[in-house]
């Protein structure tokens, strides 16, 4: 049956495409009721060749000629949600669901679609989380390379003076170029032997410059210039912007030697 404008209602059509009631010529009406169907048929063929975008085509225009074509709402719906068209896809579903409720392709495609958005929130939420424990990684690696450089360059540059002596200690005196050792004698052992003497620095008669030695040390250069190795210190103090460690000479290190003046108490 298909609705006849003169008759104003439904009629059967006769072989020739004329109302069976008013003879009135129907054929066009017949065609134009049957291209939803022909677009469908022909938006099946280009699905299956592989072209989504023509076969959306047909199918709009099937639409468009009836509004109330429920498969081609349901196959629309489907190549949207291949092309990842979602909210698209769920609005098709839903026309199929108020044209007929009972429809299970329309229900199930909602519920895959909305999988599919639970999915995607969830990579989405894991994936910020994953960027976030990175960046954390990569900046507490940074900081802990930071402060091994610092530790590194700290412990490599770094000179500490040792202290000087008192005259109540006993000082070995040991260069690393020639590994001699001078021993000195402390303040009780001058007393046992009645030779304690005060060192004064009297100002500079002359100065003698002296080239350091394989196998020098201070306490070898102070006997060699002064008579007593117990007079290191006073050559360390002579050339204490020169000599970074009083233990370590460097052979061809020229040193500064004054004369300075010993009296007995």
């Amino acid at each position: 049956m298909i609705y006849c404008p003169v008759c104003n209602q439904e009629r059967d059509i006769k072989d020739n495409g004329t109302c069976v009631q008013c003879d009135s010529n129907l054929a066009t009406l017949v065609r134009w009721k049957g291209m939803p169907d022909a677009y469908f048929t022909e938006a099946i063929s280009l699905r299956d060749k592989g072209d989504a975008d023509g076969a959306i085509e047909k199918l709009i225009l099937a639409l468009t000629i009836n509004p109330s074509f429920v498969k081609g709402y349901i196959e629309l719906a489907r190549l949207y949600v291949k092309k990842s068209l979602y909210e698209s896809a769920t609005a098709h579903y839903t026309n199929v669901l108020k044209l007929a409720p009972d429809n299970t392709d329309a229900k199930e495609g909602i519920e895959s679609i909305q999988k599919i958005y639970a999915r995607k929130t969830r990579d989405e939420k894991i994936g910020r989380i994953y960027a976030v424990v990175r960046m954390s990684v990569s900046f507490i690696a940074g900081i802990c390379l930071l402060f091994i450089i610092q530790n590194f360059i700290g412990t490599s540059s770094f000179r500490q003076t040792p202290p000087m002596p008192s005259r109540n200690d006993s000082f070995q005196g040991v260069s690393k170029q020639g590994g001699i050792s001078a021993s000195l004698t402390n303040v009780s052992e001058m007393n046992a032997n009645k030779s304690i003497y005060t060192m004064t620095e009297s100002a500079a008669k002359s100065m003698i410059l002296y080239t350091v030695q394989k196998g020098d040390s201070l306490a070898g250069i102070a006997a060699k210039k002064y008579g007593s190795a117990s007079l290191w210190h006073h050559v360390y103090e002579f050339n204490n912007k020169t000599i970074k460690n009083p233990d370590v000479l460097m052979i061809g290190e020229i040193l500064e030697l004054r004369e300075i003046r010993v009296t007995p108490r």
